[in-house]
């Protein structure tokens, strides 16, 4: 699936007991964790996530990316995304990475 039907946070959301959240469509698209039965409407999740990682990565998640490409983005800096029902809020588990070095510096590799 593509574009505005796309999951971005298909495998990536957890709920808080920690099992995965999946993708359902009933009237719109939500993510459900069939454990616990907690939902998040998917277009609240996506866009609130995107953000947050937007503004704590910045170096590593461009601005310009197309919404069809944001998952495949998040995948690449983030491990899970745990979203906190009670507070709706969204916790997100980072991906170690490498501290990042300025274009065109020598990095001393030979």
């Amino acid at each position: 699936m593509t574009g505005a039907g796309a999951y971005s946070l298909a495998g990536l959301l957890r709920c808080p007991g920690d099992d995965p959240m999946l993708p359902v469509v009933r009237v719109y698209r939500r993510y459900q964790c069939p454990t616990c039965a907690v939902e998040v409407d998917a277009e609240f999740a996506e866009s609130t996530v995107w953000e947050q990682v937007r503004r704590l990565r910045p170096v590593l998640v461009p601005e310009d990316v197309p919404q069809e490409q944001r998952g495949d983005v998040m995948r690449g800096v983030a491990r899970a995304v745990v979203f906190v029902a009670a507070s709706m809020t969204f916790r997100t588990l980072w991906l170690a990475h490498p501290a990042p070095t300025a274009v065109g510096t020598d990095s001393g590799a030979r």
